[in-house]
């Protein structure tokens, strides 16, 4: 398990995030802003999926994030019982983007909140910081 306080570093660069809306039921998103320049930017967009049956129970996550050099995302997945799914496969899909230092896998949302703040400031970012989620 990482150290939480691990620096927030940012592999090579990827782009894998899938937008799985078409085939699979949106359940949550949460948008990163900041205020930069006057103007607000949007640096992480993460959206979670679930299939669209009663028994549906794994749970995926596409997230892009806005970095220096262009945007990258990743995707990621869940399933089983017992912990945080949404956190898991906003961990899983952090790691296919190449983000490293950040360890949410089963903390919850309220972890996965922190890690929007600490992945934005480790992009150098300072100001104000506006998280929004939905679901």
């Amino acid at each position: 398990m990482a150290n939480r306080r691990m620096k927030v570093t940012f592999g090579p660069k990827v782009s894998n995030a899938k937008n799985l809306g078409g085939d699979k039921e949106t359940v949550k998103t949460m948008d990163v802003l900041v205020v930069s320049g006057g103007k607000i930017v949007e640096l992480i967009d993460a959206r979670w999926y679930t299939g669209r049956s009663r028994s549906a129970s794994v749970v995926y996550c596409s997230v892009w994030l806005k970095a220096p050099g262009g945007w990258r995302s990743g995707h990621g997945s869940a399933g089983g019982y017992g912990y945080s799914k949404d956190s898991a496969a906003f961990d899983e899909a952090l790691r296919s983007a190449n983000v490293e230092g950040i360890d949410v896998h089963g903390r919850g949302m309220g972890a996965v909140r922190n890690a929007g703040e600490r992945i934005i400031r480790a992009l150098g970012f300072k100001g104000k910081l506006h998280i929004i989620t939905h679901g």
